[in-house]
């Protein structure tokens, strides 16, 4: 008899996340233990096939079976490295046979992307999806569109970028940063990891754990240990790039350093504000997708609007791209605690004076576009500043002026 277990580490990461895992670990092991068993079903039991992230040989449930051969993502075994997906050649038969050949192009931009040593693959997941979907469609006036068929799948990667938000060196978040731009980076691979491992919070099991749940891909095996990886394909930089930026944004929002960033700019302290704001932006994955190439101000403005929705309900009337005055107004927000008003004007520059000019105009163009005139004319706000905020890169310049 042959048994095959799928996704044999799933109740391990389970465990892991609910706090059991060492418990999880002797179920498994005492499971193991009995299929090796004389006298019973170990007596039929021929082979044992597992499939999971995670390699399997060294983790420490397998103390109840052995002669384990392992296989991952990174072995060089070429009898096994076109098993775990679609081949490039299978996965244009596959199309053809339903007519949909001239959608190889979509499918390889958003679906392929894995290398298993020496083979190119795709997603077979992905690929049967789309064809299920596409056949019945072909005809539709709006056309085949590429399905993302991740989100809301994913987890164990999706858990692993929220774990070590905090912990991460700014060395470590450029990286996530250049994965997030589109390039390579290279990485060292902990092969030993196991999810009772994560909570030391390691960068090298981060990033292992991403290579094996498939949010990256190996392009070059640079030393022992040492690979070069990168997003695959478009799908999944679309669940990483959510991802991070959910962790991320949800780490922002928590910091108690908001508060001090609020409090020096209502106090007109402009370089402990542009101090605290740079720090947080080091901090941050940028995901640098914008509204409008001529709007790249868009990114900065969700930054800013992010940290200042940490207050809740102490921010009344916080408006962001809102009528006021004789124009728009980039932030705008009234703090009930300090019964202070605030107009924020954001501008991004190449470089450090470009910035200086380029935030002092943003203070020109809140007072002659008159964007605080709402507040100003209300006596029971005596304290109504402008600042205007240059971003070039993950620095910025402040520059406040108090109006009233």
């Amino acid at each position: 008899m042959i048994l095959l277990i799928d996704e044999y580490d799933v109740p391990l990461a389970k465990a892991q996340s609910k706090g059991y895992h060492e418990q999880m670990v002797g179920v498994y092991s005492q499971f193991l233990g009995i299929l090796k068993s004389s006298g019973g079903i170990g007596d039929i039991v021929n082979k044992i096939v597992m499939t999971g992230c995670l390699k399997v040989a060294k983790n420490s449930i397998f103390t109840g079976a052995n002669n384990f051969e392992a296989n991952t993502v990174l072995s060089d075994d070429k009898a096994f490295t076109s098993l775990m997906g679609f081949t490039s050649d299978e996965t244009e038969k596959f199309l053809e046979a339903f007519d949909l050949s001239k959608y190889a192009g979509l499918v390889k931009e958003n679906y392929d992307g894995y290398r298993f040593y020496d083979k190119e693959i795709f997603c077979p997941w992905d690929v049967c999806k789309f064809i299920s979907y596409a056949k019945d469609h072909k005809d539709d006036s709006n056309g085949i569109e590429a399905r993302n068929y991740w989100l809301g799948t994913e987890n164990t990667g999706t858990e692993a970028i929220k774990s070590y938000v905090g912990y991460l060196s700014q060395n470590d978040t450029q990286k996530l940063q250049d994965l997030s731009d589109g390039k390579d980076i290279t990485i060292t691979v902990n092969d030993s990891m196991n999810y009772d491992s994560l909570s030391l919070h390691k960068v090298n099991d981060m990033w292992s754990l991403l290579l094996h749940t498939g949010y990256l891909t190996a392009v070059d095996n640079m030393s022992n240990g040492d690979y070069k990886v990168k997003i695959p394909n478009l799908e999944i930089k679309k669940c990483f790039d959510e991802s991070i930026q959910a962790s991320f944004m949800e780490d922002l929002t928590t910091d108690n350093k908001n508060l001090e960033m609020l409090d020096a700019l209502r106090e007109g302290d402009n370089e402990k504000a542009r101090d605290l704001i740079s720090e947080r932006l080091r901090s941050f994955i940028s995901i640098r997708v914008y509204a409008s190439k001529s709007a790249p101000e868009n990114f900065y403005e969700g930054f800013m609007t992010g940290i200042l929705s940490s207050f809740g309900n102490r921010l009344s009337e916080l408006k962001v791209e809102h009528e006021a005055g004789l124009g728009f107004a980039d932030i705008r927000f009234r703090d009930d605690s300090t019964n202070s008003a605030m107009v924020i004007e954001l501008k991004i520059a190449r470089d450090a004076e470009q910035a200086e000019i380029q935030a002092n105009k943003a203070i020109e163009q809140i007072e002659s576009k008159e964007y605080a005139w709402q507040f100003i004319k209300k006596d029971k706000i005596p304290c109504v500043s402008a600042v205007g905020i240059t971003f070039y890169d993950k620095r910025c310049v402040v520059a406040i002026k108090r109006l009233k």
